[in-house]
């Protein structure tokens, strides 16, 4: 009867929610959606439960660290319970590559390393799939921009 009555709380508090958020909250219940989730930093935010409005990702450190930052929390976000490590070396990790035009980063490719010696980058900005990459580098160009310059 508990689980019930929480069913119903949780139906009403659905229904309550606007079209947004109830579009976001199906999306999370169809894997493979989470691109069509995390759209924004605050999206991700939504996901990983941290607060977009915390300091250390609005006035503390200089814009690359800010970015930085923000990034860890969107391959948080878009890679799920998939935690990427080094230390395993069977694992595929994809990451977004760029190649610097005259106005910035542009993203370019995708692209995976299963090394334990040799890495362009670390583990926390490396995503599951190469879609994933793919959708980061190109859903999120203007933090990469900011991260890498």
């Amino acid at each position: 009867m508990q689980q019930s009555a929480q069913a119903v709380v949780l139906l009403d508090a659905y229904l309550e929610a606007g079209k947004e958020l109830q579009k976001k909250l199906k999306a999370l219940q169809t894997p493979g959606n989470i691109m069509e989730v995390v759209k924004t930093f605050e999206d991700a935010c939504i996901i990983t439960g941290d607060n977009p409005n915390d300091a250390k990702f609005n006035i503390y450190g200089t814009i690359d660290e800010i970015a930085y930052l923000k990034l860890k929390v969107i391959a948080k976000a878009l890679n799920g319970d998939v935690v990427l490590t080094y230390a395993d070396p069977n694992q595929h990790k994809w990451y977004p590559w760029f190649q610097y035009s005259g106005s910035g980063f542009r993203f370019y490719d995708t692209d995976y390393d299963l090394s334990t010696t040799y890495t362009t980058g670390g583990s926390r900005l490396c995503f599951a799939t190469q879609k994933l990459a793919e959708y980061a580098g190109k859903q999120f160009i203007d933090l990469y921009n900011q991260f890498l310059n």
